[in-house]
Order: C-alpha cells, then structure tokens, then sequence
C-alpha cells in the first residue's frame, strides 16, 4: 500500500514538472552543470522553486550553469 502511495506522489510530481525535466535534459546536453547558486525566480525558465510563506517571493537554490 506504502509503495502506490508513493508511486502516486513521485508520478505526480513528474508529471507537473514535465517541462522542468525536458529543459534540464537539454540543458545537461549542452554541457550545463548544477551549481549552488540561491536567487530570485525568472518567470521566463523552467524552475522547481521554493516560495516564502510570508513575502510570497520565489527562489531557486540549485541552478544549471555554463
């Protein structure tokens, strides 16, 4: 039972991330890496981010840099 409900959630996630994934793939191809690098949101990139609960701002910690 543990194992569908976590199935689920994993296949959930997958699945609202899609265009996150497909552009982080295409990214890698290219020779991009992950760096540590917190900052604000840009609307216009795919992005998994991490919203303030009082401010509403939206950040990235991990990003695929050149």
């Amino acid at each position: 039972m543990l194992e569908i409900i976590i199935a689920t959630f994993v296949g959930s996630f997958m699945y609202d991330n899609v265009e996150f994934f497909k552009t982080m793939k295409e990214q890698q191809s290219q020779g991009y890496q992950w760096e540590y690098n917190p900052k604000d949101h840009n609307p216009e990139v795919p992005a998994i981010t991490i919203e303030h609960p009082i401010s509403k701002d939206k950040k990235v910690i991990w990003v695929l840099e050149k």
